[in-house]
């Protein structure tokens, strides 16, 4: 009836929305890619700590009821999404283990590398 009385198809806002949640659930890594990191291969060469990053992952897909992966399977998808690269970094006897070419943009903002105008989706809900 609503179709007779409109003359044509309403299109249902939700449509959408539940379109991006299917897409979030069946890529959880490049929706927080996409709402919390930046890529750059050449500029990000100093390497950000791979379990630093990980909770971060964590916590995004905790709050936004995604599933999360472990260390190993994110640094996978990190590598065949984006060419991510992980490295040891440090002195022998004390190495740690990195990303290169990933940021994350709150680490960004709060050294001035990026505007305060570009809010990530968790602090959007804060």
């Amino acid at each position: 009836m609503r179709l007779l009385k409109n003359g044509s198809f309403t299109h249902r806002p939700y449509i959408e929305t539940v379109r991006e949640e299917y897409l979030r659930k069946a890529e959880p890594v490049k929706a927080w890619v996409d709402a919390r990191c930046d890529i750059s291969l050449e500029q990000y060469q100093e390497g950000v700590d791979k379990l630093r990053l990980h909770t971060d992952f964590v916590e995004y897909c905790n709050r936004k009821k995604l599933p999360a992966v472990d260390v190993a399977h994110l640094g996978r998808k990190l590598k065949e999404l984006y060419s991510v690269a992980g490295v040891k970094v440090g002195p022998k006897d004390n190495q740690k283990r990195v990303w290169k070419g990933i940021m994350l943009r709150k680490d960004l903002r709060a050294t001035g590398e990026l505007g305060l105008d570009e809010p990530d989706e968790l602090e959007e809900e804060e």
